[in-house]
């Protein structure tokens, strides 16, 4: 068995996310974390959905 600091398991862990969220931004413009603010006109300005997305992506992220 192979001793592993902490330590090098967050920043692994950080830098996969950071990754994913780099990846993300590029595709989708309106993905930003900080801000999470998403177009209602491209989502066709339904309510529902955009609620739907919002508890999602709070699941995901807490």
């Amino acid at each position: 068995m192979k001793l592993v600091k902490y330590s090098e398991l967050t920043k692994n862990a950080l830098d996969k996310r950071k990754k994913v969220i780099s990846a993300m931004n590029e595709v989708d413009k309106n993905f930003n974390i900080g801000q999470r603010n998403y177009d209602a006109k491209r989502i066709d300005g339904k309510k529902e959905q955009l609620e739907r997305m919002k508890e999602k992506e709070y699941a995901l992220h807490y």
